[in-house]
């Protein structure tokens, strides 16, 4: 049962296997249990911090992985900063101390920023590179999306836009170079340029050469007109050493997979 449960949700396991829900959720629940009380978090030095919604709606579920042996360490409900003190008192409980914490990776979310400064003392953030791109990304999906309102050769263009370029098709990208070289100072040719140069800056594998090139980045970001990118830059001033602490640590937590239950 533990092993369709692990693939499948709790209805479908129950359907297969001819039980109830209530009976499927109690024995791996149960399970859940004895493993948490055999967990061992000895050698827990760095961790991975991600949340998901576990329901359609606005319930959510925060996830702890030990970053060194992708395994999780942690789950509890909600995604604000209590979450991260629930941790902590559970790290406790297993005999072990919140300073023996390294170093964190998370996203930019203000409440797990606030949650590490009393739980975790000693941790060293780390913004997750993926989560400063995805953010990009999105600044311009957006300045497509107003430009697009009064030119129409926009028009079809969000995926290879959006795409890595070694994942586009012959067709999507001449029609990406054909939409840069007629339009080289639209916004969102620049914002898309300014997408791919973070993207190099934030694979500096020098501490001093990432802080340097993204300072002046985000100097270059301000005085230009893309305001929707000209917000990612404001951020990243506001994350800037954590965004850095990336090329010490090479930490991500794109390993956690996490799946609506």
């Amino acid at each position: 049962m533990l092993l369709f449960a692990q693939h499948s949700t709790f209805q479908s396991t129950a359907e297969l296997l001819g039980i109830s829900w209530h009976r499927v959720h109690a024995i791996c629940e149960r399970y859940v249990d004895i493993a948490l009380e055999k967990t061992d978090l000895s050698d827990v030095r760095k961790i991975a911090v991600d949340e998901t919604s576990c329901r359609k709606g606005h319930d959510y579920l925060t996830l702890v992985a030990d970053m060194e042996k992708r395994r999780v360490a942690f789950v509890t409900e909600g995604k604000d900063a209590t979450t991260i003190d629930a941790f902590s008192a559970d790290f406790v409980q297993h005999g072990r101390k919140p300073e023996q914490i390294e170093t964190v990776t998370i996203d930019m979310s203000p409440a797990f920023i606030q949650g590490l400064g009393n739980a975790l003392p000693n941790a060293e953030i780390t913004f997750d590179k993926f989560h400063v791109i995805a953010h990009a990304s999105h600044a311009l999906d957006q300045t497509r999306r107003l430009e697009q309102k009064v030119d129409h050769s926009l028009k079809g263009l969000r995926w290879p836009l959006l795409k890595d370029s070694g994942n586009l098709t012959v067709l999507q990208r001449t029609e990406r170079d054909r939409f840069f070289a007629a339009r080289p100072s639209a916004c969102t040719t620049r914002a898309w340029v300014y997408r791919e140069q973070l993207r190099v800056i934030l694979d500096r594998k020098q501490p001093n050469v990432l802080d340097r090139e993204l300072r002046a980045w985000c100097n270059g970001v301000m005085r230009s007109k893309v305001d929707e990118m000209k917000r990612v830059a404001k951020m990243i001033r506001v994350h800037h050493d954590g965004i850095v602490a990336w090329s010490r640590s090479r930490q991500t937590n794109g390993f956690i997979v996490l799946a609506p239950g």
